[in-house]
């Protein structure tokens, strides 16, 4: 993670990584997708594979946004991913 990146918006717990999603940031979704994935499996980014593999990033970051509701859940990486606009990014 670089040095811009929130650290304590990622928690653990109970076999499972939450990664809240601060909506005050211009940050993606899709970049709380991979900074999840990250916290959960202990390696970089660049270890990880493209996000775009697994689902499509830009809409993505289309769906959610401070003015939607809704909840979407996919795999990536080997990881069971959800992104809830009310619960943030939780990958197990």
């Amino acid at each position: 993670m670089d040095s811009d990146s929130h650290d304590d918006a990622v928690s653990t717990g109970g076999g499972e990584t939450t990664r809240t999603i601060d909506w005050s940031r211009p940050d993606p979704v899709s970049s709380a997708v991979v900074e999840a994935a990250v916290a959960k499996t202990g390696t970089d980014a660049v270890s990880l594979p493209p996000l775009e593999e697994f689902v499509d990033g830009d809409a993505l970051n289309r769906l959610f946004t401070r003015d939607t509701d809704g909840r979407l859940s996919f795999e990536y990486a080997g990881l069971a991913v959800v992104v809830s606009t009310l619960d943030g990014v939780t990958v197990s």
